[in-house]
């Protein structure tokens, strides 16, 4: 399936679970940003340290590793997404395994999950 499909079924959807347009938007970004940050974390791109900083690791020439701190943007989202499925009653799920959806919410028996583009 193509992003536009997916984004076109995701509006409907939302729209017949009574999600309004602007939370379903506002929860579709915020699990992209997610998507982007597994993926990234997948790969090794981006080490998190015990208290959740996250560091952007890149490999020299010579073999050694430099790390530069950088935005995790995980705990925002996590929250905001949180918040926006707690306005209207919605289970939610977050998967962090990059291979598939990063959000999936229930609102009143049905599933939705924002699409994501892949990184």
């Amino acid at each position: 399936m193509s992003y536009a499909k997916d984004l076109l079924e995701y509006g409907h959807a939302c729209a017949h679970a009574g999600v309004p347009s602007d939370v379903a938007d506002a929860i579709r970004k915020d699990a992209q940003r997610l998507h982007t940050f597994y993926i990234q974390y997948c790969n090794g791109e981006i080490e998190t340290d015990e208290n959740g900083r996250a560091s952007r690791c890149y490999s020299r020439d010579d073999g050694s590793r430099v790390c530069h701190r950088t935005p995790n943007p995980e705990p925002g989202a996590r929250k905001r997404i949180a918040a926006h499925c707690a306005e209207f009653g919605a289970a939610l799920e977050i998967n962090k395994d990059p291979r598939g959806w990063p959000v999936r919410f229930t609102v009143e028996n049905i599933t939705l999950c924002p699409p994501c583009r892949y990184a």
